[in-house]
């Protein structure tokens, strides 16, 4: 790349930066900065809730298998009684 089209090339971001930044308002700034930290928190409790239901999940699937392994393992030892075994 020569020197004029790195030149050419920046001032087409600077135009493109300056054309962007004529357009905001005070007002849309400042919804901005006042929106920005409750997008955070709402985005932080998804990940929180997600992450709560997976260990829900996951404890709730082992206490089903634990049950029903236990009942399993209940009903073998019952039959052996049963049979004097």
């Amino acid at each position: 790349m020569t020197t004029a089209t790195i030149s050419a090339h920046w001032r087409q971001v600077f135009e493109r930066v300056e054309s962007r930044a004529k357009t905001l308002t005070p007002r849309r700034v400042l919804l901005a900065i006042i929106t920005a930290p409750l997008f955070v928190l709402g985005w932080l409790l998804a990940w929180i809730v997600g992450a709560v239901w997976i260990a829900l999940a996951w404890a709730i699937s082992a206490v089903q298998l634990g049950w029903t392994d236990a009942r399993q393992v209940g009903a073998k030892r019952r039959a052996r009684k049963q049979l004097g075994l």
